[in-house]
């Protein structure tokens, strides 16, 4: 050994253990050596020593050391005043290797390692409380506060569904029988029971009749929309996770459906979590959310039955994995959540149960037109885009088909398109039935927005399209009493112009690459011109689509009224303020009469 010769260098690869010197890189990482004492003694250059194993070291009988840094040159970049400006300069320095006895070096790492552990271990949660807040939470918060909670009753039940339901709540707290819902003393097996139990609690609480139904619902909306932003900050980063929430949370079919006492939100919210939950096994087959999942997706069966069954086919994406699936872990928390109500409720009320919940309500949905929904195939297009508002535009960004070379994007893709095409199969369409689909749009236009060159185009015109708000606050009543086709055209107001000051603002941001600014400058816009169409349009929801104005006028003679044909819509409704059904005018006469004409709001002659 003592005519070491150095080799000219070759590529970094695993040295035999015995054999000839090999020369290192000069741009080589710093590595350990196991070297004999006697190459040092020769002062060979760290870089061409040969690792060698401890079994040499034994037959030879020399003790191994460890050459802390090998012979390279550290490049870096430093600052220079050269005529009086700062200029970058390359430093070269030289290592000198530092050696030690491989176990002393051994016994001090392990020491260190320990430290470190027992030092995290002690500062780790003093460090998560230390950490500063967000600012983009500084936004968050108060405008989720407001979007979602104020005036939440504002205006009264809407529609045949929103009293109906809330309606079998009641009587489900009033009578404590949490098992078998009633209308009206009636069994009714229209949909589970989620939405029910939690608005039976509310009226536990002594909430009133219209908040009782919406602020479970709203409080759901909120803590979903916080899992969400944790949920793809842990998959994807900060930046896109932060996006992704303003998107979803500022949403026209979100914001809708969080301010109504029906189980759509309550489906979505369950549903949505547990296919997001489901993004680590799909990713990296990390399964200790599975069990976490299995219960939400149970609590969204009993938001809507068979349907979320269905919508997770995407997790099919990684069939070769079925077995982690069908684990006790993975299964039992769904059987424990989904299947007992619907044991006990077959158990106290037979096959009618049985012949209601699935066969007229499920699979009759799906393939009859009995139910009177039908729309055409094309329908979810324009739902879809009308959901989304102001962020429609930012669907284009998808189109990047190098962007789902991520299995989790592909997933989330599946999950959008799946969905689409379940839905427009099905002979009964409504508008809220696409919902569980936005939060993997949203996510999914959130990332490609994150990464787009040029998105200035795109988050303007999602500004621009801010004009839907103050244009449809005029028409929003009697679009929803007669349809949009038959609601006037609206007259141009001043506050058509707010939306061009938002684009001005994103303009600005975007040219200072602040995109989480502009975004939310975005998201702040929506969330003032949704609640100002609340705020304007609420009167007139309440005079020609709430029986809560005419229940107002009828209550203090109501033992003197009765109801002569009237729409269901308004039925359902005032069957819910009355508390007892008024009866029909042909069963029973009464002096006064609520009467209706044509598609005009009911009156009392």
């Amino acid at each position: 050994m003592a005519n070491f010769q150095a080799q000219r260098p070759q590529p970094a690869r695993p040295a035999p253990v015995l054999g000839k010197p090999q020369r290192l890189r000069a741009d080589a990482p710093p590595a350990p050596f196991r070297i004999h004492e006697e190459f040092i003694e020769q002062g060979v250059a760290a870089a061409e020593f040969q690792a060698v194993s401890n079994g040499e070291n034994q037959v030879t009988h020399r003790r191994a050391i460890r050459v802390d840094q090998p012979d390279a040159a550290v490049r870096r970049f430093g600052e220079q005043t050269v005529d009086g400006q700062a200029r970058a300069i390359l430093v070269v320095a030289r290592r000198i290797p530092r050696v030690q006895l491989l176990h002393e070096f051994e016994q001090a790492r392990n020491a260190g390692r320990r430290q470190r552990q027992e030092c995290y271990s002690q500062v780790s949660m003093i460090r998560e409380m230390a950490r500063p807040i967000p600012r983009v939470l500084w936004i968050a918060l108060p405008l989720a506060g407001l979007l979602y909670f104020f005036r939440l009753d504002a205006v009264g039940m809407l529609g045949p569904d929103e009293p109906r339901y809330a309606s079998i709540a009641r009587e489900m707290a009033r009578s404590g029988d949490w098992v078998t819902p009633r209308l009206w003393g009636s069994p009714w097996f229209e949909k589970p029971p989620l939405l029910y139990w939690m608005s039976a609690v509310a009226f536990r609480l002594g909430l009133g009749p219209d908040l009782a139904p919406r602020l479970p619902v709203a409080l759901m909306t909120a803590a979903f929309l916080a899992f969400y932003w944790w949920i793809l900050n842990r998959e994807f980063g900060r930046r896109p996770a932060s996006l992704a929430t303003f998107i979803l949370g500022t949403c026209a079919g979100w914001f809708v459906f969080s301010q109504t006492g029906t189980p759509d939100l309550p489906l979505t919210a369950t549903f949505s979590a547990a296919m997001l939950l489901a993004l680590p096994w799909v990713a990296r087959r990390d399964t200790r959310f599975l069990p976490l999942a299995s219960a939400l997706l149970g609590l969204a069966v009993l938001a809507k039955s068979l349907p979320p069954l269905a919508l997770a086919a995407p997790l099919a994406l990684r069939w070769r994995w079925w077995r982690d699936l069908l684990r006790w872990r993975v299964i039992a928390p769904f059987v424990v959540v989904a299947v007992p109500w619907h044991v006990l409720c077959y158990l106290r009320n037979g096959r009618a149960f049985i012949d209601t919940l699935f066969v007229e309500h499920q699979f009759g949905r799906f393939t009859s037109p009995a139910l009177m929904h039908t729309q055409h195939w094309w329908f979810y297009l324009p739902v879809l885009a009308g959901l989304l508002l102001p962020w429609p535009p930012l669907v284009v960004l998808l189109a990047r088909r190098a962007a789902y070379r991520d299995v989790r994007r592909l997933f989330l893709l599946l999950w959008v398109l799946f969905g689409l095409l379940l839905f427009t199969l099905s002979v009964n369409k409504l508008p809220g039935y696409v919902l569980p689909l936005a939060p993997a749009l949203a996510a999914l236009m959130a990332l490609m927005l994150d990464e787009a060159h040029r998105a200035r185009p795109w988050l303007i015109a999602c500004a621009l399209a801010l004009v839907v708000f103050p244009a449809a606050a005029p028409i929003l009543p009697e679009a929803v009493a007669n349809g949009l086709l038959r609601a006037p055209r609206p007259s141009f107001d001043w506050k058509w112009l707010f939306p061009a000051a938002v684009a001005a603002g994103v303009w600005i941001l975007e040219g200072r690459g602040k995109r989480l600014a502009a975004t939310a400058l975005v998201a702040v816009g929506a969330g003032v011109g949704m609640i100002y169409l609340k705020t304007a349009a609420a009167p007139g929801l309440n005079r020609v689509a709430s029986a809560r104005v005419l229940w107002r006028e009828i209550a203090d003679r109501s033992g003197e009224v009765c109801v002569d044909n009237i729409d269901r819509r308004w039925r359902y409704g005032l069957n819910y303020y009355s508390f007892t059904p008024l009866p029909e005018c042909s069963e029973q006469a009464r002096p006064l009469r609520v009467v209706q004409t044509g598609s005009a709001p009911p009156h009392v002659e």
